[in-house]
């Protein structure tokens, strides 16, 4: 059960982020500028730095703690000149130095928010196509269509499909569809809200038989501070 809340919070959150991020980074903004230190379980440590503006995440170094603090991996991130991020870059430190690991590519249009997002590993000494997303956004910045492909060494293959659809820019329901030479429909999650426009109720159905059938719902109830928990009907 706890994994199937996580999975439902996680696609909220990936939905959330697509529709309101403009991959700047900005979020790293509440962090004091400079360098800020995190330390996790006493066992792995953070360094973030930031451009000279402090106002673009640009490196996390993170530590593991053997005897003392020892490199384990780096993120990197760059962006062009209308602070969008444009690549994100994974390093492992091996014998001494940083190697190449893997990184996400992101490519836009006219807008801050990504149209495509490849995937690439790093093998010998050459970056190689894994997957990549192909995103389509509406007027208000929200996320209606993420399609996900892998490549198969000749080119890309078609996988999943997301379709999200909006009444008075909220999400209204998501559809996710699979590819067998055409889209088929697999799953669908139908939100209803309050007058507060927050989520009381996600019902969960699978396509069957040519229809959509009921699986689960789950009811969102909110505190006074407007804090929510689940409960599974």
């Amino acid at each position: 059960m706890r994994l199937k809340i996580f999975t439902i919070f996680f696609t909220i959150f990936l939905f959330i982020g697509f529709s309101y991020s403009s991959y700047s980074n900005n979020n790293i903004g509440d962090k004091s500028k400079g360098i800020a230190l995190s330390k996790g379980e006493e066992k792995a440590l953070k360094v973030y730095q930031k451009n000279l503006l402090g106002d673009l995440l640009t490196k996390i170094i993170h530590y593991n703690w053997v005897s003392n603090w020892v490199y384990d991996y780096q993120e990197l991130y760059s962006y062009d000149a209308q602070n969008r991020e444009t690549e994100a870059l994974t390093q492992s430190y091996e014998s001494n130095k940083w190697v190449n690991k893997e990184r996400t590519l992101n490519y836009y249009s006219t807008g801050l928010q990504p149209i495509e997002m490849v995937n690439q590993e790093y093998k010998n000494n050459n970056w190689v196509n894994v997957s990549r997303t192909l995103l389509s956004w509406n007027s208000q910045n929200n996320t209606t269509e993420s399609i996900d492909q892998e490549w198969n060494d000749t080119g890309w293959v078609n996988k999943t499909k997301i379709t999200y659809n909006y009444s008075s820019n909220k999400l209204m329901d998501q559809i996710t569809q699979t590819w067998s030479g055409v889209w088929v429909n697999q799953s669908k999650i139908v939100y209803t809200y309050n007058s507060s426009t927050q989520i009381t109720e996600m019902t969960m159905l699978d396509w069957k038989s040519n229809s959509w059938q009921n699986n689960m719902r789950y009811l969102l109830s909110y505190d006074s501070h407007g804090n929510n928990y689940l409960e599974e009907i």
